[in-house]
């Protein structure tokens, strides 16, 4: 009896701006199939249609927020494992509540993981994936037998089912009385739900890194040169926020300066700018890894942007 042996795939998720490769390059020198994609929607459906044994990512990327997260966990059972992340740092201490508890800082460790899966025989669970060509057999369902009812329903012929008296019949005007009191009772629980039931209409407070943000600066944060204004590019210059970096905060506050007549957004969302170009952004974090990304353009075609990942650990 000859067996099958299945080749370990592995899905490596990277931002299309990243530039380290040693993961892959590591593994694909060991012999094993690598995958790489650059988004999550991509990634999704290659674990539906591929079904790969190992999907790595990195937590402190857009791949790290919480919902994206979610949403691998939910669509693939196997090993996840948290690329660049060490056991001990406080990224790792927050994915396990996602469902992470793998982690590799280094290609060297992920060759290892994925070695030991190797070893195993491949699976997600560790079992071996060698199974014989013959011998297998389909089990047969078993059809469960229709119960009957428990409660006949009586002959109408039998003496005792013509011997049963027949219920008391209301009267009109005991019926009318009914249908108001009914209504009477479903008007008074709808008043009551209407007062007691908290107003969609109330937004949740939100973290807040300063008192408040002011909607116009008077002068800008970083002047700007005229070469810089006038250039080919857009000038966009940010202050108050670091790429990679780790907070226990509910909020950042960060600021910048661009074009006067450029219009700015963080993740989608219209920031003000001043007639000086200055703009102040204070921004809620969830937990976990929070992506932020500030696009700035303007009338003469000019464009420019700023990515950053920020975790927050509680």
């Amino acid at each position: 009896m000859t067996t099958v042996r299945q080749t370990l795939q592995v899905l490596l998720l990277r931002p299309e701006a990243a530039n380290d490769q040693s993961f892959e390059l590591a593994l694909r020198e060991s012999g094993y199939e690598v995958t790489i994609l650059t988004s999550l929607e991509q990634a999704l459906s290659s674990i539906a249609s591929s079904r790969p044994d190992i999907v790595g990512f990195s937590p402190v990327s857009e791949f790290g927020l919480t919902e994206c997260v979610r949403q691998l966990r939910a669509s693939f059972d196997g090993v996840i494992v948290a690329t660049g992340t060490n056991s001990k740092s406080g990224v790792a201490a927050m994915l396990p509540r996602l469902g992470i508890t793998t982690f590799a800082a280094t290609a060297t460790e992920l060759q290892e993981i994925v070695q030991g899966m190797a070893d195993a025989g491949g699976t997600q669970d560790g079992s071996l994936k060698d199974v014989p060509q013959s011998g297998l057999s389909t089990p047969v369902p078993h059809k469960k037998p229709r119960l009957q009812s428990m409660n006949p329903r009586p002959n109408s012929s039998s003496p005792d089912f013509q011997d049963l008296p027949s219920p008391p019949r209301r009267s009109d005007s005991a019926r009318r009385y009914l249908a108001a009191a009914e209504a009477l009772v479903i008007v008074v629980v709808v008043a009551v739900v209407a007062l007691l039931w908290p107003d969609s209409s109330d937004s949740v407070p939100t973290a807040r890194a300063l008192p408040n943000v002011p909607n116009v600066l008077l002068e800008p944060l970083n002047p700007l040169t005229l070469e810089e204004l006038s250039g080919e590019f857009l000038p966009l210059k940010i202050s108050g926020i670091r790429d990679r970096s780790e907070t226990e905060a509910a909020a950042i506050a960060f600021w910048g300066d661009t074009a006067p007549d450029a219009f700015v957004t963080v993740n989608g969302e219209p920031v003000k700018v001043s007639a000086y170009g200055a703009f102040v952004v204070d921004y809620p974090l969830e937990d976990g890894a929070n992506f932020i990304e500030v696009l700035a353009s303007d009338f003469q075609g000019r464009s420019a942007s700023r990515s950053y990942t920020l975790v927050r650990i509680q």
